[in-house]
């Protein structure tokens, strides 16, 4: 566990807050969750489409969301759980196509997490055509037994600035389906499945930043018996940890209000995380039937 942990707390707090809530200075794509659909206050539909302003309706409908649910530090989801394929196949191919997640910029950093993405819509638009039907599954055009992978996303195709792999095949459709139907959804941009390998320091993504759940996140796999990942408030300082009721593995907290970071006790932490933008009516759905099931003290 990290020592000087409530120091790298303060200080990515600190951090966070500076243009806490404005979203031109966030761009997921420079991140480990690239690639995706949306950056510095911009929107596109695909690759091959232009970028445009984030329309006003669509954050002030959010903004609204923020005033409902800013008192959620963090919630978990009443959906059904969220189950990977067998451990043993999930094993064969995660070992064979992980990759450490590196700054390309600094190739002697450490990496936290081993990751690969299952799904890229950047890099899946430009070579399949957009090959996922309307609830995640594979379309027919899509070889029946056959995948591929990319390895280390070249910047021209996804402006990646982090080291990655894709692999894009009918394994993964069972899981892309449970994330489709239940996740709250418009366009999909990306999932990344990440192992922790160390200490994942205290920090805020580079995606949505409202005061409502932005961050929505499945615990696919965790070998810990108490919780390691926690919150802290950007602006209270008030930290808590995690911790899941049996009957769902999926959790959402606010990216505009909180930052996140990760003990590690060397045991394996498999977690699923959706990259999108959301659909408004499908959140405040969501989050509100999950308030009614769990309440909101967590």
């Amino acid at each position: 566990m990290i020592e000087n942990k409530q120091e790298l707390i303060d200080a990515a707090r600190e951090q966070a807050a500076v243009n806490q809530f404005d979203h031109t200075y966030l761009n997921p794509n420079n991140t480990k969750l690239a690639p995706c659909l949306w950056g510095n206050d911009m929107v596109t539909a695909s690759s091959w489409s232009p970028w445009i302003s984030t329309f006003e309706t669509y954050r002030n409908r959010f903004l609204d969301l923020g005033d409902k649910y800013q008192d959620v530090f963090w919630l978990p989801l009443d959906i059904p759980r969220i189950e990977m394929p067998p451990m043993d196949q999930f094993l064969e191919v995660w070992d064979r196509e992980s990759v450490e997640v590196v700054d390309l910029a600094a190739p002697n950093g450490k990496a936290e997490f081993r990751g690969l993405h299952i799904h890229a819509y950047s890099a899946i638009d430009y070579y399949m055509h957009d090959a996922y039907d309307k609830r995640g599954r594979l379309t027919s055009g899509y070889p029946e037994a056959e995948g591929f992978s990319i390895s280390a996303l070249s910047t021209t195709l996804t402006g990646a600035k982090y080291n990655r792999n894709l692999h894009k095949h009918k394994f993964w459709t069972d899981l892309i389906v449970q994330v489709m139907d239940h996740y709250p959804i418009f366009m999909i941009s990306n999932i990344l499945i990440l192992e922790q390998l160390t200490d994942v320091n205290p920090h805020r993504e580079e995606t949505w930043a409202w005061k409502c759940p932005t961050e929505f996140r499945t615990s696919l796999y965790d070998e810990n018996d108490t919780p390691t990942l926690y919150l802290s408030d950007i602006i209270t300082g008030e930290t808590k940890y995690v911790d899941l009721p049996k009957d769902t593995n999926s959790f959402c907290w606010s990216n505009g209000t909180k930052v996140y970071g990760i003990d590690y006790h060397g045991k394996r932490n498999f977690q699923l995380v959706v990259n999108a933008i959301w659909d408004v009516d499908k959140l405040n759905s969501l989050v509100e039937k999950s308030i009614k099931k769990y309440g909101k003290d967590f």
